[in-house]
């Protein structure tokens, strides 16, 4: 090995081992914020809140020591990845010493001891969240892109614990077993403990792109287009996305009182121009507000979007889109035809106007 690759080698490996270092201390962090949280110890709270003042430090001397490896070997393919992820990973792990500081705040100003059955649920939500949090730095230290995925595929567990705990914390609420300002430091603590996870998610994808180069796919944008009978409009503008962006969206339809049948002149007209209407058979809405919530955004076809919402998921965004009028019985043929292909027009120019909002360039 020459002397340059000695330097090179040397130098990479006290970046990796600072990032562990500062890894190491931030799960101090939460753990000490988790234990100060059950025992309702004040004086650990603050000991943590002062520990994340070297946290800080470290973290500036990452970026030093990014800089420099920079400017001293002018790296390029896997050592630039290295450093760029590197870089991110630093902004991440200095977070999750921040949510550690923050549970910790909240305890120092909670009136009275959490109880159970929250106190189980956020124990439980924080013991899956440092596991996978250490997994992630494993995964990063033994450069194991094994082990960084199948430790991203731990998020959705912890989801479920953060569920289960905010669940349980708004029957508290509903109940008044607690004062509004405590209720509001036991939501803090979910959130922070949930944070952890997903940060722990990123470090894992900076793994594997370190290792292989991949970057993190996009998932499709999930698109729900409501409608009064789901006759036309929605089965129209589900069979439009589907065709014009068949990689980046999945598209559904469902109406408020689903008809039996649709106008054996519009599914003519759809099938002229290649569309295969057998698919879209009418559907209900559903009142899931869970279920509503996967979607990234649900558009209004037909009246207000409230009218199809019992309460407003909290991810999906709704919209509401003002579309020319359905044709009615007393039109010709021809006139029926004309008012299929305005709204044709106008929900192509609206679904590509959404989609290049949603994915950028990439969605057509």
């Amino acid at each position: 090995m020459s002397h340059f690759e000695e330097r090179l080698e040397h130098d990479l490996a006290e970046i990796r081992t600072t990032v562990v270092e500062i890894a190491d201390a931030v799960e101090h962090g939460v753990r000490s914020a988790i234990q100060a949280l059950n025992s309702m110890d004040r004086d650990l709270a603050y000991a943590t809140v002062l520990a994340d003042h070297p946290i800080n430090r470290k973290a500036d001397e990452i970026d030093r020591l990014c800089h420099r490896f920079i400017a001293k070997h002018l790296p390029s393919a896997g050592h630039l990845r290295f450093i760029s992820s590197v870089l991110r990973m630093n902004i991440g792990l200095e977070r999750i010493g921040d949510y550690a500081v923050t549970i910790c705040r909240e305890v120092v100003v909670l009136e009275h001891p959490i109880e159970e059955p929250l106190l189980g649920k956020i124990n439980t939500l924080g013991t899956s969240a440092l596991v996978m949090f250490r997994d992630a730095v494993t995964a990063f230290d033994q450069r194991d892109e094994s082990l960084a995925r199948k430790t991203m595929k731990l998020a959705a567990g912890v989801d479920s614990n953060f569920a289960e705990a905010f669940d349980t914390l708004c029957l508290e609420g509903q109940q008044g077993q607690s004062r509004v300002r405590d209720l509001f430091s036991k939501l803090s603590v979910i959130n922070m403990l949930e944070r952890v996870s997903d940060q722990a998610k990123n470090l894992c994808e900076d793994v594997v792109f370190i290792l292989t180069g991949e970057t993190k796919k996009r998932k499709p944008a999930k698109i729900l287009f409501v409608d009064r009978s789901n006759t036309l409009f929605g089965p129209m503008a589900c069979a439009i996305g589907r065709k014009a962006f068949p990689e980046n969206g999945s598209f559904e339809t469902a109406g408020l009182s689903p008809g039996e049948h649709r106008d054996s002149e519009f599914v003519t007209f759809m099938t002229d121009r290649g569309h295969n209407m057998d698919r879209y058979a009418p559907n209900a809405v559903s009142t899931d507000v869970d279920e509503l919530d996967r979607y990234h955004a649900i558009v209004s076809l037909e009246g207000s979007v409230e009218d199809y919402l019992p309460r407003r998921p909290f991810h999906a965004v709704a919209l509401t889109w003002s579309l020319p009028e359905r044709p009615t019985a007393d039109m010709s043929p021809a006139e029926k035809s004309e008012r299929y292909i305005e709204i044709h027009r106008e929900l192509s120019a609206r679904i590509e106007e959404l989609m290049q909002t949603l994915r950028g360039g990439r969605a057509s």
